[in-house]
């Protein structure tokens, strides 16, 4: 089977759905790490160190937006067009989560007066995370001073790498990178054989931009090969045998990035009832936008003493109706001026 255009198909792929398990297992992971237990996480622990909810989370969601965001780049009139969609999908539901935290959490939980809080000019600041693109302001004044971590919302950084993403892509558009399939093929194939030299490479950075960096120009040249792209449950069984086997050798393995890929885009295929899991609203950003703050306050409230098991119930099920609110007036009305821009 072909996966094609998904906006013809949408009720025709399991992607909405993949995308809300994704948010869900980013929030399990940060229950674990914000109760100070992040070495009992047990998908860690099963997976002898290699893997974590939310890597397995966010390797969905960079793979599925490279997947999709190139789609929209190559049928947009224009890079204005593109550029305008990018900004409705991302930013009006980012200043909901940065309002939401600034003007309600932050006073309630802030151990400052509220005149302190307010008239602080780090308060203010806070609101330079709307231009997501730039570097994060992690921290609002006074608040979670006594939790092991201090950040107000410590899952934006992905979006920062997301929407820089989103100006490669433009960029390399631009430059008619993608003219010719097969370059951007190769280019993908060796910057993942290089890989596993990456610390050697670069030192103390960071490796895990890199790594869902790739993961999402997987999800562009999958893009671009979709007409001849096949999913079967044979290849799919060699993937998940490699991502299996990852977890026994210590050392990263090139073909993960493309293994990866493979099963997630083979599962978004699959007929199922799943298929028309979205018809009520994408909850899934706003899952992923409102959890962190409110695990912070769940964290503060119960000094960090609260069983695993309803950190995570907690987690889900308060963030739930601020993902759905945020779906309902602000992101889905936000993307009706998606045509705006030509």
């Amino acid at each position: 089977m072909i996966l094609s255009d998904v906006n013809k198909i949408r009720q025709h792929n399991n992607f909405d759905f993949l995308r809300f398990i994704s948010a869900l297992f980013v929030i399990i992971s940060h229950s674990y790490v914000l109760t100070g237990n992040d070495d009992k996480e047990l998908l860690m622990v099963i997976s002898r160190g290699t893997y974590h909810f939310s890597s397995l989370g966010l390797i969905c969601f960079f793979v599925i937006s490279g997947y999709l965001v190139s789609q929209s780049l190559f049928r947009s009139s224009s890079i204005l067009n593109y550029a305008w969609k990018r900004f409705l999908r991302i930013v009006p539901g980012l200043c909901g989560v940065i309002l939401f935290s600034m003007f309600l959490i932050g006073p309630l939980f802030t151990v400052l007066s509220l005149p302190d809080y307010f008239l602080s000019l780090h308060t203010w600041s806070y609101l330079r995370n709307m231009l997501f693109v730039l570097p994060l302001q992690w921290d609002l004044p006074g608040l979670f001073i006594h939790n092991s971590e201090k950040s107000i919302n410590g899952s934006l950084w992905t979006l920062t790498l997301e929407g820089r993403l989103y100006i490669l892509l433009a960029l390399l558009h631009i430059l008619f990178f993608f003219r010719k399939k097969i370059i951007p093929a190769v280019v993908f194939f060796m910057l993942i054989l290089l890989s596993p030299w990456f610390n050697d490479l670069f030192g103390s950075v960071s490796v895990l931009p890199f790594y869902f960096s790739l993961y999402f120009f997987a999800g562009v040249v999958a893009t671009l090969y979709k007409e001849k792209l096949k999913y079967n449950k044979w290849i799919f069984l060699a993937a998940l045998s490699i991502v299996i086997l990852r977890c026994f050798t210590g050392i990263v393995n090139p073909l993960t990035f493309i293994a990866f890929p493979y099963i997630i885009l083979y599962f978004a295929q699959l007929p199922s009832v799943l298929n028309h899991f979205g018809r009520y609203g994408d909850f899934s950003y706003g899952m992923f936008l409102y959890s962190f703050p409110i695990q912070q306050c769940i964290v503060q409230l119960t000094n960090g003493t609260i069983p695993i098991f309803w950190m995570i119930f907690l987690s889900m099920i308060l963030t739930l109706p601020f993902a759905v609110l945020s779906w309902k007036w602000i992101e889905s009305r936000a993307l009706k001026a998606k045509n705006l821009a030509k």
